[in-house]
């Protein structure tokens, strides 16, 4: 049985997309669509990347419900593209919840997010799941972001993987900073890299990746030339 219904039973894949509420990094990268944030949180009732349906009026109700939900209320009109990293993630994790799925799939949910909007996420995702009937696979690199309804885990380990970087490459502190912002735990979230020299670029791109942040800066003290050769931008 696959949601109540025997499987192989002619359900299609949008049969089974209905039940489902998902987000991850790689839908946040490929999410490039210059559409107000509403409408955002709407695709979700149609799984579909930007809206092409007119939700009805009882959705749009619902839309707004979730916008409040994750305080973003006041966004709802503003371009999905001119919202700040952080914001956009609230966005797509609305739209994870607004057809009020029976599973949900959170792929490193909280990526982008200050400390304030993790807690805030967490909040709204125990709630859900303190339901009856829902079920959540939570996947993430750090297990102090689990929600507290999570009760089983599976770790996985990369061995091969962690045994190649410690003998082919060096350990690199990183700092998590808040940017645009005067106050702690206020703005976004980005990174800071220092090097003692510069390492190729395929390697600052794969860091800048793995941190999954709207920006990381790497510095390095032994560069030569002129005071802005020490520092290198690395989007996401």
């Amino acid at each position: 049985m696959l949601f109540g219904r025997q499987r192989g039973s002619g359900e299609s894949i949008w049969d089974i997309k209905k039940h489902i509420g998902y987000v991850s990094p790689e839908m946040h990268r490929s999410y490039i669509k210059n559409i107000p944030a509403i409408d955002i949180v709407a695709s979700g009732f149609f799984d579909s990347i930007g809206l092409y349906l007119t939700p009805n009026d009882d959705q749009r109700a619902v839309c707004e419900e979730w916008l409040k939900t994750f305080e973003m209320g006041g966004l709802r009109d503003k371009s999905f593209v001119k919202l700040s990293s952080g914001e956009q993630r609230l966005l797509l994790l609305a739209r994870a919840f607004v057809k009020d799925p029976d599973l949900l799939v959170l792929d490193e949910p909280f990526h982008g997010l200050d400390c304030y909007n993790k807690e805030r996420a967490r909040a709204v995702i125990e709630a859900f799941c303190r339901r009856p009937d829902k079920t959540m696979i939570y996947v993430t690199h750090y297990e102090r972001e689990l929600p507290r309804c999570v009760d089983k885990k599976w770790c996985y380990k990369n061995m091969h993987r962690n045994r190649k970087f410690r003998t082919t490459m060096n350990t690199y502190k990183l700092y998590q900073v808040d940017a645009f912002a005067e106050k702690l735990f206020t703005g976004n979230p980005a990174a800071v890299c220092p090097l003692d020299s510069w390492i190729s670029d395929d390697l600052l791109q794969k860091i800048a990746m793995e941190n999954n942040l709207a920006e990381t800066a790497f510095t390095s003290a032994g560069a030569t030339g002129t005071k802005s050769d020490g520092l290198r931008r690395t989007p996401r």
